[in-house]
């Protein structure tokens, strides 16, 4: 099995990647978010899953082990295929996407194209035990880096938004972002104009 592959983007596509290793190009699918990290002639490394059937092998790319390691949940859902995976892990970080489950937001899973409302509930229920759960301080990486000091004021917005019918992940991905020196009026206007 290959696990990862170092070497040059030979080639690149939203898609779909080549990454050259000692003159072999590999052709793997990848998520939108790996291709955001990667550039055509430069080196990089990316873990990968192959996936043996019968009428071929698979290769599939991901920038890190996280999100390798969510591929290889979501598959292990009944009625979720590598594709499908892939498209899945395009829309959603496995922040986000464990974000989206802890908040049991199926709809915007259900964006997802190839995903529908039934295969959504499916993903909420056999993922609520095995994507860890998100707190409000590792949301994203520009959450973490806040260090927020007062973090019910966040808290307090959060819960202000969603009682008038924000999705708490839509909510999150937009706050989380802001100054930890805000005030509750200033979070909720801020987040009203992104919302």
């Amino acid at each position: 099995m290959i696990y990862s592959l170092k070497g040059l983007v030979a080639h690149l596509e939203p898609n779909m990647t080549i990454i050259e290793c000692n003159n072999i190009g590999f052709k793997c699918s990848i998520s939108s978010n790996t291709s955001s990290n990667l550039n055509i002639g430069k080196d990089c490394k990316i873990y990968t899953y192959m996936n043996v059937k019968e009428d071929g092998i698979n290769l599939f790319g991901f920038s890190n082990e996280e999100e390798l390691d969510c591929f290889k949940i979501l598959i292990s859902i009944s009625g979720i295929g590598p594709k499908a995976a892939i498209s899945i892990l395009s829309q959603f970080t496995p922040q986000n996407l464990a974000l989206a489950v802890a908040s049991n937001d199926g709809k915007s899973i259900a964006k997802t194209p190839g995903i529908g409302p039934k295969t959504a509930n499916r993903i909420i229920l056999e993922l609520k035990d095995k994507l860890p759960s998100p707190s409000l301080i590792n949301i994203d990486e520009n959450y973490r880096n806040n260090n927020l000091v007062n973090k019910s004021v966040f808290q307090e917005s959060i819960e202000a938004l969603k009682s008038l019918g924000y999705l708490e992940s839509d909510i999150l991905k937009v706050v989380s972002k802001y100054d930890e020196n805000l005030s509750i009026e200033e979070i909720i206007k801020k987040a009203l104009k992104e919302l």
